[in-house]
């Protein structure tokens, strides 16, 4: 198996899409001419559909194309002695099931499920060939997006029994190791400075109203807005992310509405306490003589305003 593209691996879908080129050799004595006394190969494209080939298919396949631009792609070569090399080259579609608990941290197993559709394995046995390093090959040009090129392999041969009997079966297993930097870039480092900038509040005064609830409403649309777009796109592990920097910012607002709150019951107290030293200061000093009896209540009064005047003109610079 040459593999020259691997594209289209979808985590939404669960599937991805692989162009090669898949050889079979196989020895058939029927084709042998070596005692013909011709011992040069022979290319027989144009008569495939005469002879035999195996009727290899791929289980986890979902679609799957030949190319025939400019003449089918295909080779059909029979050796003297009888062995024939068949050659194609096509393109698939393959499901492969993702575990994206880790996304996009994570590494993913992508199989090439491949098995004989009506021979048992007493009629016909498939097996990868001898040399490891040829099994599975990628081209020099291959670039995965998003994960590391060229990803590592594995090969397996297997007899799987169904109700019709046994039949050979070869896996080729992708480790597919993603590249987490563009989500670092897009998704992490975005949300990360929103948070912080969420918490730049804590230094603003609290009296300054206008300013601590633009820069609370500000970081959380900006998070909503984020968390739905990138929420759209990947899968739900990265969901836990976004709803806790999610959690963070909206805190910082919540913060600010107790804190808010607090600040003024203070203040409130503060004031009734000040409004009670008058009082009782006044009530003193009409007792030792030092305020006559009858200015008592006009006292009061002045001091009182002057503590309201400046209670509204707080409530008028908030």
């Amino acid at each position: 198996m040459m593999v020259h593209a691997m594209s289209s691996i979808n985590v939404i879908n669960m599937d991805y899409s692989v162009n090669m080129f898949l050889r079979q050799y196989w020895n058939d004595t029927r084709l042998a001419y070596l005692h013909r006394g011709y011992n040069q190969s022979l290319t027989l494209n144009s008569k495939k559909s005469e002879l035999w080939v195996p009727d290899l298919y791929f289980i986890n396949e979902k679609e799957g194309s030949f190319h025939e631009i400019t003449t089918p792609n295909l080779l059909l070569r029979v050796k003297p002695l009888g062995q024939v090399t068949f050659s194609q080259k096509i393109t698939v579609k393959l499901s492969c099931n993702m575990d994206l608990k880790k996304f996009p941290m994570d590494q993913q197993k992508c199989h090439v499920k491949m098995e004989s559709y009506g021979y048992t394995t007493e009629e016909l046995m498939f097996e990868w060939v001898a040399k490891v390093e040829e099994r599975v090959q990628f081209s020099d040009d291959l670039q995965l997006p998003e994960f590391e090129t060229p990803p590592n392999i594995s090969t397996e041969t297997r007899v799987v029994q169904y109700l019709t009997g046994k039949y050979s079966y070869l896996i080729a297993t992708f480790y597919l190791n993603r590249k987490s930097g563009f989500y670092l870039i897009q998704t992490y480092i975005p949300s990360i400075l929103i948070v912080i900038l969420s918490w730049v509040s804590f230094w603003i005064d609290v009296k300054a109203v206008p300013a601590r609830i633009s820069l609370g409403l500000l970081t959380v649309l900006s998070m909503t807005t984020q968390s739905s777009g990138a929420l759209g796109q990947l899968p739900r592990a990265i969901d836990v992310w976004m709803s806790t920097c999610l959690v963070f910012v909206f805190g910082a607002l919540i913060e600010y509405a107790i804190a808010n709150v607090l600040s003024r019951q203070q203040s409130a107290l503060e004031h009734w306490e000040e409004l009670r030293a008058i009082l009782d200061s006044q009530r003193n000093a009409a007792r030792n003589g030092a305020v006559p009896a009858n200015q008592v209540g006009e006292v009061v009064v002045d001091q009182v305003a002057e503590v309201v005047v400046d209670q509204v003109g707080e409530v008028v610079v908030d």
